[in-house]
């Protein structure tokens, strides 16, 4: 790596793009079926009776019944109906399915539509899948809106890969719950070339990455956490050395490794900011809804909750002067005196939009020079009062400065921080590599986070933003992509940032960002969350908040407090009594604990840290 062009922003279009879709009914009208070559046979239904003609049908165990209906008159498809008396864990024990028995082209498009009918209570799932374990999906549809009416769902997607006759298949997977599906004209088409994927008559935009509704890979997911965030913990209670059995004990955590943040405008956390020039658009975005702020700061402060705050605009370069070092003077000690950590986000990003006005007239020397004096003057006069420091941000996405400065500059940038801050930890971040189609971003991270370790930068993680909104990344590719950096030699570890979902509704925010959150808890390379846009009236895009106006909480908001500060999520609380060995046996999440026992009217109180080599805490009352 020599010069700025290789660590610029380089995102390679081809896309290998796997959909996942919720689907809510859609007022039926008759789909155009664009043009291209079939690749279904009997999608019609008028071929066969019982079970229908070039499709496998499979029900495994009776759970439930295909029966074919000869088209009415005047209609050109019959019906298929399928129903499910029995619910099965594995959905795809009740099956529909037709492999695609043609050449599919890498970058041609596949258009698949359907009409359906739905009881209510019932779902199903639809897959483009290959046709051989472990099944990868290149398209992957969950319908559950009930629908009385013939209701259509019309998707298009590219084509991955070059896909060999009979590579794939079309599979329906029937045995979610029991009920009633009504299908008809369900089509497969290989678009024509000359077919533009955005004049193809769609109604749901697909999503990359795999499918929200894989119960296996949550199992996978949850048993990583089980095996990987717990261990076997003994509360050992002893009297003049020996062990006391009977003994009632109480087991809190009190602290957790796995690092949960949030991100918020610093003008949140100090209003004074808001009668500011730079707060005035925030001001009037939150607008009716300001007296709830107090309601906001007090859940921030919990550090039960939120292990770290961002103020994630608090030392943007091109503020910093103006109001951003006056307010670090308050808001950092006021974050620290509450026990949370705070992280300083960013010391350098090389976009002129985040740099003084007067840097876009400087010549190569004065810029390095403004921007290593920022760098300094932040990192030393806030050490020991920022725990992290993301050190150098959007480095490829943006190359203005450095083309300018010289591709070695960022060295000497992150060098200067390590200097005035060398036990802080230091960051490099990027905003778009978890997210973006195609794998190649992340790949330039590792290259570029090991060029920098090669010329002696103390990087202590990668900082990666997690912003989704449709079209959604699904989190089997996230998942990969952590894989790639944790099989790099990097041996760092990865936090997520900015992680929002903006959904249509609170339930679908809800599901889908509970299940990234359990893919990040449970994958070993992952460090911390960090949330943003906890507030409605504060938030870019409503639908991505936490909180509604007034600060009572919308379905992901309760989640996520459910998950890490109440019982039953990932925080052990317990109590029980000691054994003939003297000992409270449990299984724990990895933390600081307090435990303590009343032993006959003598108190006892101790803390620790429970982790997969430090297996006991002991309470003694010698």
């Amino acid at each position: 790596m020599t010069d700025a062009q290789r660590i610029g922003p380089r995102i390679r279009r081809a896309l290998r793009i796997l959909a996942t879709l919720t689907l809510a009914a859609a007022p039926l009208r008759a789909f155009t079926v664009p043009e291209g070559a079939p690749l279904l046979l009997n999608g019609n239904f008028t071929e066969g009776r019982g079970r229908p003609l070039n499709w496998v049908t499979r029900s495994t165990g009776d759970l439930g019944t295909f029966a074919v209906t000869p088209p009415a008159e005047g209609e050109v498809s019959g019906v298929l109906t399928i129903k499910v008396e029995r619910a099965h864990q594995q959905p795809w024990m009740l099956e529909l399915r037709q492999k695609l028995s043609a050449q599919l082209p890498k970058g041609r498009n596949l258009f698949i539509g359907f009409e359906y009918k739905l009881s209510p209570g019932y779902a199903f799932h639809v897959y483009w899948q290959k046709d051989a374990p472990p099944w990868p999906k290149f398209l992957a549809l969950r319908l559950s809106e009930p629908a009385g009416e013939w209701t259509s769902c019309r998707v298009a997607v590219p084509v991955p890969e070059d896909l060999t006759p009979d590579a794939t298949s079309l599979s329906f997977h029937l045995a979610e719950a029991p009920g009633t599906l009504e299908v008809r004209r369900i089509t497969a088409v290989l678009v024509a070339p000359h077919v533009d994927l955005a004049t193809i008559d769609t109604n749901y935009q697909p999503v990359f990455g795999g499918d929200y509704y894989d119960q296996d890979w949550r199992d996978a997911v949850l048993a990583r956490i089980e095996k990987d965030r717990k261990t076997d913990l003994a509360v050992q209670v002893t009297a003049g050395g020996e062990p006391v059995p009977g003994v009632a004990v109480t087991v809190e955590q009190i602290g957790r490794p796995f690092l949960l943040g949030i991100e918020v405008p610093t003008a949140l956390l100090l209003p004074e900011i808001l009668e500011t020039e730079d707060g005035a658009a925030l001001k009037r975005a939150v607008g009716e809804a300001l007296p709830a702020l107090p309601k906001l700061h007090q859940k921030l402060a919990d550090p039960q909750l939120f292990g770290m705050v961002t103020p994630n605009d608090l030392f943007l370069w091109r503020t910093y002067d103006d109001w951003g070092r006056s307010a670090a003077a308050k808001v950092l000690p006021a974050i620290h005196g509450r026990g949370q950590k705070t992280r300083g986000q960013a010391l350098f990003s090389p976009a002129f939009r985040d740099a003084p006005a007067a840097c876009r007239r400087m010549d190569r020397e004065p810029l390095l020079q403004a921007a290593l004096k920022q760098v300094r003057g932040a990192a030393g006069e806030y050490q020991g009062q920022v725990d992290q420091w993301v050190v150098l941000h959007g480095t490829l996405a943006s190359s203005e400065i450095y083309d300018i400065t010289g591709v070695d500059s960022l060295v000497q940038i992150f060098q200067a921080a390590q200097k005035e801050s060398p036990e802080t930890t230091l960051l490099v971040s990027d905003a778009e590599a978890l997210l973006l189609p195609g794998d190649s971003r992340i790949d330039e991270v590792i290259e570029f986070v090991t060029w920098l370790k090669s010329a002696g930068c103390k990087v202590s993680g990668i900082l990666l933003g997690a912003a989704l909104a449709r079209p959604y990344m699904a989190p089997q590719t996230i998942e990969k992509r952590l894989d790639r950096i944790a099989a790099s030699n990097l041996g760092i570890p990865v936090y997520i940032g900015s992680l929002q979902l903006e959904a249509d509704t609170e339930v679908l925010q809800e599901s889908m960002l509970r299940d990234l959150l359990r893919l990040f808890y449970s994958h070993a390379t992952v460090a911390g969350v960090s949330l943003a846009n906890p507030w409605e009236p504060a938030a870019l895009n409503p639908r991505s908040a936490l909180y509604h106006a007034d600060m009572s909480p919308r379905k992901a908001g309760r989640m996520i407090e459910t998950l890490f500060a109440a019982p039953g999520g990932w925080a052990t609380r317990a109590e029980g009594v000691t054994d003939a060995q003297g000992q409270f046996a449990l299984r724990a999440f990895h933390g600081t604990y307090r435990v303590s026992a009343d032993l006959n009217g003598r108190k006892l109180s101790a803390e620790g840290e429970v982790s997969p080599t430090q297996k006991t805490l002991t309470l003694k009352a010698d």
